[in-house]
């Protein structure tokens, strides 16, 4: 078997280093850079769905941003996150609630967010999922790389927390290689805005026509990301990693894989392909080696490859044990070419399949602005409201 095999997987490791390296420098110099004032009104629109953490939601509306309003968007009056957005609505006087009801050709978080869009006043847009437990100053690090007019779009990172105790290592893995390669690499330059926190000029969401396609579009920042690059805009990120609770199970991880690999396969095909050749390839190889009884190849790529896994941890450890969110534990690493493995086989999938579930609802895309609602769990309310709830 051809003993250059551990040579190429050496390669690899080196081309993620250079980027972790160059990615951890990018954090440091966006620490200490210090942006001059800007704080232009802000509309931070929060879509919700089931009962959110009362603790997230309030470290949404507690930002100590001078100029904001907060809303909130929900399907339905029946949804479980009603009664808790509209206790913090008639608690904090800059929240408000807005009932989207649903739309037959759009995933509910767009047609939620679009339908926000209509009714918010400030000069910048900003987008946040509900689970998430946001810095003081969040806000404020998310607005001010806006000041500058080549920035389309500005995001921090995601951190999905793993599950205590990890029910599955390998479901954890999942969407830890998933959330942080695609940040390393680039340098944190060629990053993809995240819906879960981003933000972007109002003018620019417009410019963009973003409303119009979101309204039949079934995902958000995927998709924002790809008519930002195209206009020639920036995406910065701010260095911020935002932890999210994510289930632990392995049915779920692997769904919400395909899903991103679903979206990506849609709206990016090149950041598709350049997954591909990354999980495609080290799997083909490691079968290969296996399947030609090759062991001790097969162990030294397998090492290799838990390595690279590692250096990525490391990396993305060093930023966010700054901001206080713990430590990865070392053994995920060993289970990498597993679920690299598996990861490859979600890409497969999402470049065949054309139904998607998502919480509840089933969609069939027909192309990146050509959606169709299949089946959902609740009635209908086509209604649509927006009120401020005193």
């Amino acid at each position: 078997m051809a003993d250059w095999l551990p040579w190429t997987y050496l390669a690899v490791g080196a081309i993620v280093l250079a980027h972790a390296l160059c990615f951890t420098r990018t954090c440091r110099r966006l620490a200490r850079q210090s942006l001059a004032p800007y704080t232009p009104s802000v509309s931070l629109v929060v879509s919700c769905k089931t009962a959110p953490l009362t603790e997230s939601l309030k470290s949404l509306v507690g930002q100590r941003y001078p100029d904001y309003e907060t809303v909130f968007v929900v399907a339905s009056r029946q949804d479980p996150a009603w009664p808790v957005v509209s206790r913090l609505a008639a608690e904090f006087p800059h929240a408000r609630v807005v009932v989207a009801g649903y739309s037959p050709c759009a995933a509910e978080k767009t047609h939620n967010l679009v339908t926000a869009r209509a009714s918010c006043r400030g000069e910048v847009l900003a987008f946040a999922d509900s689970d998430i437990q946001v810095p003081p100053d969040w806000l404020e690090r998310l607005v001010a790389p806006l000041q500058s007019a080549r920035v389309g779009i500005t995001t921090a990172g995601r951190l999905p927390l793993l599950p205590s105790p990890v029910n599955f290592w390998a479901a954890s893995l999942l969407r830890l290689i998933f959330s942080t390669t695609l940040v390393c690499f680039g340098g944190g330059r060629n990053i993809s805005a995240w819906g879960g926190s981003m933000a972007l000029r109002r003018e620019v969401f417009d410019r963009l026509d973003v409303a119009a396609r979101w309204s039949n579009s079934v995902d958000d920042d995927v998709s924002i990301t790809a008519y930002v690059r195209a206009a020639g805009l920036a995406i910065r990120f701010v260095g911020l990693f935002i932890p999210t609770r994510v289930p632990g199970d392995m049915r779920s991880a692997f769904g919400w894989s395909i899903r991103q690999m679903q979206y990506l396969w849609w709206y990016d095909r090149f950041t598709w392909a350049t997954l591909a050749f990354l999980t495609m390839g080290p799997t083909v190889v490691l079968l290969g080696l296996l399947g030609a009884h090759a062991l001790r190849l097969f162990v030294l790529c397998a090492v290799l490859h838990a390595g690279i896994v590692a250096i990525i941890f490391w990396t993305v450890h060093r930023i966010t044990s700054t901001q206080g969110h713990g430590q990865f534990p070392p053994g995920l690493a060993l289970v990498s070419p597993v679920v690299v493995a598996m990861a490859a086989v979600a890409l497969g999938i999402a470049a065949t399949r054309r139904t998607m579930l998502w919480s509840g609802v089933e969609y069939r895309v027909h192309g990146s602005e050509r959606v169709e609602v299949v089946a959902r769990e609740v009635a209908l309310e086509p209604v649509v409201s927006l009120e401020k709830t005193a």
